[in-house]
């Protein structure tokens, strides 16, 4: 029972590691519309952009470059 009950805890540890190695970090709004910056986007623009969603920026960035 108790050997069970470890192999249970083990396999729980690695898949928690695991979890977090394949975790991914989403860019930030702020990161995202300091790219837009740096590619020359006006600041009217991006001031605008700020209201969207990360996808929509994400969307505008690969569309201007």
């Amino acid at each position: 029972m108790s050997l069970a009950l470890y192999n249970y805890n083990h396999i729980k540890e690695k898949e928690m590691e695991k979890a977090k190695q394949a975790k991914k970090t989403r860019p930030t709004k702020k990161a995202l519309i300091a790219q837009l910056e740096k590619a020359g986007v006006e600041q009217k623009i991006t001031t605008s952009l700020m209201r969207a969603n990360i996808e929509t920026i994400q969307w505008v960035i690969a569309n201007i470059s």
